[in-house]
């Protein structure tokens, strides 16, 4: 078995596997620190990359993952989620049977001594836990492990920078924009100007790309240096020939990238629905600002909203997209 277990170890290795293997563990009590820690970028035994599935202590509780990285030159990157299972006989969080209650991809755990990273949720009712780890790989420095630390508690998990907690704040005073961006550091914006666009140029779109996360509209800000009349419109798809933009987070010091696509000047632009647009018309200086929320791009789609420009312009056409993503 022994032999087994380092065989796997060399293939995932020289092979950089990206699918975890399926490992129970038996938390021993309510804070559980996965030993020896998990080795960043390889799955199976003595890896990151794994599927690590646990019977709850409590019926009534939730699951709080922190990762902690260990390499003193470089940060890691990764992907987790927590999936639950009512059955507590299966034994491969893989099989896709089991149903997933939070994700998140793109978490950063920060150089060694840096803060961690991680995930919570509420679990109650399950009769199996698996933390699923997964999208890390090999970078250079040591040592190239990570501190992997389960808690379990009968309260809400912590949420806050790099964390996805099961109950972020949300004061009905403040808005959602900055409740995300304080929280799960997960609002964006852009912004573009076009000098004489043409007429139906897209001045600037945001689109879900067939991401991860779904993307909830705040709000878009539009500037005219000439008389001009605007279209915001809801989109089926990205259109083709774009020129791509570059997406800023919202809190400045995160390092959390969107999974949205913003882009504007498309030759082949965006497919939209005219009837559902919605038209603003400025006078030469003039600049509007306008409310977005309730659209929503959905994510694993194509969809956005994208701001077009007709008749053509003669200057200089500016907007700017915010938005969280969840």
């Amino acid at each position: 078995m022994r032999k087994f277990f380092l065989t796997l170890l060399a293939m995932s290795v020289l092979c950089g596997v990206s699918y975890g293997t399926d490992i129970p563990i038996t938390p021993t009590g309510p804070v559980f620190k996965l030993l020896p820690a998990p080795t960043w970028g390889i799955s199976g035994p003595t890896g990151f990359n794994n599927n690590f599935f646990f019977t709850p202590l409590s019926q009534n509780e939730s699951v709080c993952v922190f990762v902690k990285n260990n390499n003193t030159t470089n940060a890691h990157t990764f992907t987790a989620s927590i999936s639950i299972n009512s059955d507590p006989a299966n034994s491969s969080p893989s099989d896709g049977t089991w149903q997933t209650g939070a994700l998140s991809s793109g978490l950063s755990a920060a150089t060694s001594p840096g803060q961690p990273a991680g995930i919570g949720v509420s679990v109650s009712g399950a009769a199996q836990v698996s933390v699923n780890l997964s999208a890390s790989s090999t970078v250079g420095g040591s040592p190239e492990t990570a501190n992997v630390v389960i808690v379990q508690t009968t309260g809400n998990c912590f949420s806050g920078n790099q964390f996805i907690g099961s109950a972020p704040n949300t004061i009905s005073s403040v808005l959602p924009l900055q409740v995300i961006s304080e929280g799960l550091s997960q609002s964006f914006e852009i912004g573009a100007s076009i000098t004489n666009p043409a007429n139906n140029a897209t001045i600037l779109q945001v689109n879900a790309n067939n991401g991860a996360k779904t993307i909830y509209f705040d709000s878009v800000t539009l500037t005219c240096n000439a008389a001009c009349a605007l279209e915001i419109s809801p989109s089926t798809n990205a259109g083709s020939g774009c020129t791509p933009g570059t997406i800023g987070n919202m809190k400045v010091s995160s390092g959390v990238t969107s999974t949205a696509l913003a882009s504007s000047l498309c030759t082949g632009q965006p497919t939209g629905n005219a009837s559902l647009g919605t038209f603003v018309f400025l006078q030469a200086g003039g600049t509007a600002t306008i409310d977005l929320r309730g659209y929503i791009a959905t994510s694993s789609s194509t969809t956005g909203l994208f701001v077009s420009c007709s008749p053509a312009v003669t200057g200089l056409v500016a907007a700017g997209f915010k938005w969280y993503e969840k």
